[in-house]
């Protein structure tokens, strides 16, 4: 992030966070895209630890898009 992308690829990024570094995890992410105008392809497994700024999502199950 440090010379501003306009695309970020997260995979997994608040593995082993507590709540509140989730929290801030999230707030940063969303502030940045926001600040940036950044495009965000963001990879977990929960759907809580998702940042504000997500507004489209692809849910994979059993191989497939669901």
């Amino acid at each position: 992030m440090i010379k501003t992308p306009p695309l970020l690829v997260l995979d997994e990024p608040c593995q082993g966070l507590d709540a509140e570094h989730i929290e801030r995890v999230k707030n940063l992410v969303t502030w940045y895209c926001d600040y940036y105008n950044a495009t965000l392809i963001y990879v977990s497994h929960y759907s809580g630890e998702l940042p504000d700024c997500i507004d489209q999502f692809l849910r994979l199950g059993k191989g497939s898009c669901v």
